[in-house]
């Protein structure tokens, strides 16, 4: 009977997660502590957040597992492999990224990890893809001016530096699940925004109505929203109700605390609403030119999708034996501008 009753009063309580509690809790702290942390006042918040973290951390994992890599990033690997050399103009680039970068230099810096052979990272790139006059070879025959679609990665820097590729891929979950409720913020500001907007117009509209009963021209005429010119009076007495209107609507929203809770839980319940990712592959040669599939080398980066940003995502590992404390490059640059 009391085995039975146990199970009963376990079979009223939150039903099992996949992802584990200690995981759950911490991301609902991040959550409330980002957004607003008066969330935490309100009675039950964590069972009302619960569910919609778990759903984006399970769709982050989703994503997360599909990024390609690991790719070793060194100096063999830029003349060995394909992907590495197209990622990066020359081996300094890579030197510079790995040296320099605060995020990594932190972790290689850390004593705890002064026996590792390699770091693991997110590899951020933008890519770009450029129209220009090369020349190919056609037969014994070599044609200049000949227009090529170039592929250039650049703005390259890392994020999450971990010990092994497990945990920089957990460390990424932790970081698109912050910038999830980044989102959340965005759209309290851009309703914050609208309705000091529409006030705006409603006070420019109440002038120039005022203007016009008065027979008076504005006092500065360049502050007048150029649409006004050559209205009636019965069209802008018809503009400041609708305002007037919308300002009433966009009032009922986020009255009360529980409202940002609301909206919180609605954009990491949704996760695939501000967040995407697609595998990509360009096929090019040495020079990156693309060329068609089978005839170039396959270059593969994940394009995320985060609000409206796009970024390009790969894995990699990198050699600490190769970090320097300042990268060739870095001191070029010291000995052009020191003279």
């Amino acid at each position: 009977m009391i085995s039975l009753l146990k199970h009963l009063l376990q079979g009223q309580g939150e039903p099992p997660s996949s992802i584990p509690n200690d995981d759950l809790n911490s991301c609902i702290d991040l959550a409330v502590k980002q957004f607003d942390s008066r969330l935490s006042a309100i009675p039950g918040y964590r069972k009302k957040l619960r569910t919609p973290v778990e759903t984006a951390l399970l769709f982050l994992d989703s994503l997360i597992d599909r990024i390609p890599g690991p790719i070793e990033v060194s100096k063999s690997a830029y003349g060995a492999d394909p992907r590495v050399h197209a990622y990066f103009g020359s081996f300094e680039q890579i030197e510079h990224l790995f040296s320099h970068s605060r995020t990594f230099r932190d972790f290689r810096q850390n004593p705890a990890y002064f026996g590792l052979s390699h770091g693991y990272a997110l590899m951020i790139m933008s890519r770009q893809q450029k129209r220009r006059p090369g020349h190919r070879l056609n037969g014994d025959n070599i044609q200049y001016d000949v227009m090529q679609e170039v592929v250039v990665f650049s703005e390259h820097h890392l994020a999450a530096p971990a010990i092994n590729e497990r945990d920089t891929r957990k460390a990424l979950r932790t970081r698109e699940f912050g910038h999830l409720v980044s989102e959340a913020e965005k759209r309290v500001a851009g309703h914050t925004e609208r309705k000091a907007g529409l006030q705006r117009r409603r006070i420019q509209l109440q002038m120039k109505l005022k203007s016009l009963a008065a027979g008076a021209e504005p006092a500065d005429p360049a502050e007048e929203p150029p649409e006004f010119a050559g209205q009636t009076a019965a069209s802008l007495s018809q503009q400041l109700r609708d305002t007037e209107t919308e300002i009433s609507k966009a009032s009922q929203s986020f009255k009360t605390i529980n409202d940002y809770l609301d909206l919180l839980a609605e954009v990491i319940g949704n996760p695939a609403e501000c967040c995407s990712l697609s595998i990509q592959s360009d096929y090019l040669n040495r020079a990156n030119v693309m060329v068609e599939e089978g005839s170039g080398n396959e270059i593969p980066y994940a394009e995320i999708r985060i609000g409206e940003t796009r970024h390009h995502w790969v894995i990699v590992k990198y050699p600490l034996s190769e970090a320097v404390e300042q990268s060739s490059t870095a001191d070029l640059f010291h000995a052009v501008y020191d003279n």
